[in-house]
């Protein structure tokens, strides 16, 4: 199998990141670096003790591409992931640990492949796979036992973003933000738990419904409206702002965010920011031996 996974263009020796201003005023084409989602432009060595009084974040070319590659491995890994390399992974686990049946079902498989595409090790498999079991006592749904994973295995994902010193320097959104998208969800499922009334449809039918393409095609239609809505719009210079905090001191980008709308708000941001990995995690997701350090507030200028 091969993957076409990125392309792109070298247009010079240095690569200066930095705000809109600071860029407008230096020599050189214009670039985008994909790695945080910031705008910069190509410079020659002339440029640099310019580019470096206004501010900018440099980076030689060598230097660029081999960060660029790294982070193109960690981002598409999910995909490179496939099922034989789940099988084969499997097998060496059934060896050292234990078997279970559900474990070799393509849920499973599908929960391992959404934890690596958002950014969570799977070093620390007999914890995960032993999430999993349990977690499917309770539903087969990926996405569901997705969540309820994470939820019990706070230390996979702390060590996941965490520095060296167990800190992890997050951003926090904003609580009038956390209850647009929730009470936006809270309308979605009122409106379902109706026609269950009207048609006399019991919880658990309903549960069964809410798996069903119908429900999942209006639940993205209300990320999709709520994506697209001012509030939202406003949040990017925030986000964005973070992101250069972040790639200054060379960190993964989280935030941090409810349970309740977590899943939603890692779907909201992929309709601004389609090509840079920000993390979201909720606050239960957090170990008790890691501390959060939050340096910036995620909130809307409108």
């Amino acid at each position: 199998m091969v993957l076409k996974l990125i392309r792109g263009e070298i247009n010079g020796n240095f690569f200066a990141v930095g705000h809109e201003d600071a860029i407008s005023k230096l020599n050189g084409k214009k670039g985008f670096d994909p790695l945080y989602g910031l705008a910069g432009v190509w410079i020659s060595e002339s440029e640099l003790e310019h580019a470096k009084e206004l501010g900018c974040l440099i980076r030689d070319c060598f230097s660029f591409i081999s960060a660029h590659l790294q982070k193109v491995i960690e981002d598409n890994i999910s995909e490179i992931f496939d099922e034989s390399d789940y099988y084969n992974l499997l097998s060496a686990f059934e060896k050292k640990y234990f078997r279970h049946d559900f474990l070799r079902t393509s849920i499973s498989y599908k929960v391992l492949k959404n934890l690596l595409s958002e950014g969570i090790s799977i070093k620390q498999l007999r914890n995960i796979m032993s999430a999993i079991i349990l977690g499917s006592n309770y539903t087969k749904d990926p996405e569901k036992l997705t969540e309820y994973v994470r939820m019990n295995i706070p230390l996979v994902i702390s060590e996941s973003f965490a520095t060296p010193d167990k800190i992890i320097y997050a951003a926090k959104l904003d609580p009038e933000i956390e209850d647009l998208i929730l009470k936006k969800l809270e309308n979605l499922e009122r409106d379902y738990l109706k026609i269950c009334n009207n048609y006399d449809i019991t919880s658990t039918v309903f549960s069964q419904l809410r798996d069903e393409s119908d429900y999942y095609i209006s639940y993205l239609q209300t990320l999709y409206d709520i994506a697209k809505s001012n509030i939202i719009f406003g949040v990017e210079n925030s986000i964005k702002e973070y992101l250069g905090y972040c790639l200054k001191r060379n960190l993964k980008p989280v935030i941090v965010t409810s349970l309740k709308v977590r899943r939603a708000f890692k779907e909201i941001l992929k309709f601004h920011f389609k090509n840079v990995n920000i993390f979201v995690i909720s606050n239960f997701e957090i170990h008790p031996d890691y501390q959060v350090k939050f340096i910036s507030n995620i909130t809307s200028s409108i």
